[in-house]
Formats: structure tokens, sequence, C-alpha cells
């Protein structure tokens, strides 16, 4: 696990942005799906698995291209009308847990199965926070929950 001193390099923010970019845009894909199943299936997978590595080929994959793949290899809900989430918030979950596991380690998987995707998705006030300070106050807000 890496400590809070980190920096989080260029590259890495621009994978930040493409799972930010990924998450937003699952809604209206080719495929549209429910976007909580995409995400917590998304996070748990192969596919994150690869992208909390320091190098690994999905981090060259556009948003399009992880798509097509997480939609082949998971069995996700269909899209409902009435669930769908604010394209900012979706944006917001997706850049802030990339962010997490660079700049923290802590994987994909644990970041989804510890926090889910309904606290995820009520942190989203937090996004006038810088993301270190965010991810520290997700932290301690969910340690005092519990």
């Amino acid at each position: 696990m890496r400590s809070y001193d980190n920096d989080v390099i260029p590259f890495e923010i621009n994978v930040c942005n493409n799972q930010g970019n990924l998450f937003e845009e699952c809604q209206v894909y080719d495929y549209p799906c429910d976007a909580e199943d995409f995400v917590t299936k998304y996070m748990k997978s192969y596919i994150c698995e690869g992208l909390d590595k320091e190098l690994s080929n999905f981090h060259t994959y556009g948003t399009q291209q992880l798509f097509d793949e997480s939609f082949l290899a998971f069995d996700i809900k269909n899209y409902e009308p009435n669930s769908f989430i604010d394209f900012e918030v979706m944006f917001w979950i997706g850049y802030i847990t990339r962010y997490w596991t660079f700049w923290l380690g802590t994987s994909s998987n644990e970041i989804i199965t510890k926090y889910g995707f309904k606290y995820l998705r009520s942190t989203y006030g937090l996004h006038l926070l810088g993301p270190q300070e965010a991810i520290q106050e997700m932290i301690i807000t969910n340690a005092l929950i519990k």
C-alpha cells in the first residue's frame, strides 16, 4: 500500500479521467446498463485488477474499448429509465476511485467491497475538495458510520 505522500503523475490522471468518462457514459452506450450493477461488477473485475497495477494494457484502452470488454465479460443489468444517475456523479465515482487506487494503492475490489456504490455515490459533495482531501474524508466518514 502506498502512503499519503505519493503524488499521482499526469499519465495516471489521464487514466482517472478515462475511468470517469467510462462510468459517466455507461448508461448511454450502445448497450445502456444499470449504473450500480456496471460499476460494482467492473470494480471487481479482471479489468480493474489490471488497471490497479502500475503497468497494464488496459491503461491504453479508450472508454469504448473498456466498455465493450466489460459488457462482453459480465452479465450487466439493463438500464431502467427510473434508475438514471447524473453524469457528473458517475464521473466523480469513476475518477475518485481510480485516483484512490493510484494514490494509496488500495485495490478497486477493496474499495467497492468496503465502501459500496451507494456510499461512493453519496460522497459526490466532496468533489469540491482536492482528490486527496476527498479520499481522506471518505475514509474517515465511513469509519465513523460503521
